[in-house]
């Protein structure tokens, strides 16, 4: 995947959510995002990449360095990929150096984006420029809650 945002000349918006890319193939990508020039839009909502998920390798710095350096992307979706308030602090390092990035999506993460869409790492719940959803930020594919269903046969 990293070989191919690298190499693309011709994709200008990737959608990735809910693939299960955790923090190493996270790391890919945002490495490769650094000197990509074509894509506009960016969607890795619902994958396992930030700290919150207790991985050994995260892709905190490299989204931070591609915030520094990609000029290009214009919205970014990062949505309940378990970033913790630690992680958004890094990723603020970055961002500050960013002036392309139009939107980003941060629900279901620690934080969240303020109204004049900065990463605020003390921010509960999401800002009203977030769609609010009930969906917890620690959500689990494949669970199923059942205590309140009225299941019939």
């Amino acid at each position: 995947m990293g070989e191919m945002i690298y190499m693309n000349m011709t994709i200008n918006s990737l959608f990735l959510s809910w693939n299960e890319i955790k923090g190493e193939g996270g790391a890919c990508i945002f490495s490769r995002f650094m000197e990509n020039s074509h894509i506009k839009v960016l969607d890795l909502s619902f994958n396992p990449l930030g700290s919150m998920h207790f991985q050994k390798v995260t892709c905190i710095k490299e989204l931070s360095d591609a915030f520094k350096k990609n000029k290009t992307l214009l919205h970014l979706d990062i949505s309940y990929c378990g970033f913790t308030r630690e992680d958004l602090n890094i990723m603020n390092t970055g961002l500050k150096y960013n002036h392309s990035l139009l939107g980003i999506h941060m629900v279901g993460n620690q934080g969240g984006v303020d109204s004049l869409g900065f990463l605020n790492e003390n921010m509960e719940p999401p800002s009203s420029s977030q769609l609010i959803t009930k969906i917890d930020a620690n959500l689990k594919a494949g669970e199923v809650d059942t205590k309140d269903l009225d299941l019939q046969k």
